[in-house]
């Protein structure tokens, strides 16, 4: 992965290893596409399976492959090193077993759904309490 805009630089061999850049409010990573096959949504969507919230993806839209990471100030330590520990297992999966990282999720009700048709064809349900 490698770091993109204004924000912490990590290094591009060790992309889970904590960076001596001074720490930013977020950070936008994105799949190096010439190591692996995965995408941004792929390794959102593995996160769900590490019980981890999907960050926005494709942001900023400038960036190929990106998604924004804001953590806010309430997260714990202990948190934000679960979080650390899940991205690095799926660096590792995406090297090791792409299929892994590209059919997730595993552990949610719903696998993978058509993003497209879901944009493009709306099925609202609303309802007053």
């Amino acid at each position: 992965m490698r770091q993109c805009a204004n924000h912490s630089d990590a290094s591009a061999t060790k992309p889970h290893t904590p960076s001596a850049a001074p720490a930013a409010h977020s950070s936008s990573p994105s799949p190096n596409k010439r190591r692996t096959t995965t995408s941004a949504l792929d390794i959102a969507k593995r996160l769900l399976d590490y019980n981890q919230h999907a960050p926005t993806i494709y942001s900023p839209m400038l960036v190929p492959e990106c998604f924004l990471i804001e953590a806010s100030e309430t997260e714990t330590k202990e948190a934000m090193d679960d979080f650390v520990d899940a991205m690095a297992k799926i660096l590792e999966e995406a090297n090791t077993h792409p299929e892994t990282v590209t059919e997730a999720p595993f552990t949610q009700p719903v696998r993978r759904l058509d993003e497209v048709k879901a944009a493009k064809e709306l099925d609202l349900v609303w309802s007053e309490c």
